[in-house]
């Protein structure tokens, strides 16, 4: 990215892209992640750098913002796209939302499955009933249920 001059224009630019990224909750990094650069190139547009009218354009996607918002202030702040219809028809799931969120969300959720699971395995039985072979082998034949109806 080419550096140019900073300008308060652009700087308002970086002002709006941080709070909303802030606002949905994402750090730099899973942001970076999301539009595809690097968290410094997502501290540059916000401290003023402009971002080219294409990343822009996939800045605003992601933070279900309209682009025009994010350019100039002006307008809408949401993105027709991502905004619910009204009406007695349930709204569809917002797509948006859930792709900037999940990025984010996943580290937590592999992270919480996996202290379950450990607590899970070191609170279960040993395998096989907690029965050694030799116990099963003096009650029958590779039976583990014991005599049964017949016996």
């Amino acid at each position: 990215m080419a550096k140019e001059e900073r300008t308060e224009a652009t700087r308002a630019v970086g002002r709006r892209i941080r709070e909303e990224r802030v606002r949905a909750g994402l750090s730099r990094k899973a942001f970076a992640q999301l539009v595809q650069t690097t968290p410094k190139v997502i501290t540059q547009y916000e401290t003023g750098f402009a971002p080219s009218p294409h990343k822009l354009a996939q800045i605003a996607k992601a933070l279900g913002r309209s682009f025009d918002y994010l350019r100039t202030g002006q307008g809408l702040p949401y993105a027709t796209d991502v905004l619910q219809p009204l009406g007695p028809a349930p709204a569809a799931p917002n797509n948006a939302v859930a792709a900037v969120l999940m990025p984010a969300l996943e580290p937590l959720i592999r992270r919480i499955v996996a202290e379950e699971l450990s607590r899970a395995l070191a609170q279960a039985p040993p395998r096989g009933g907690g029965r050694s072979r030799r116990a099963s082998a003096r009650r029958g034949a590779g039976s583990t249920r014991g005599p049964g109806l017949f016996a």
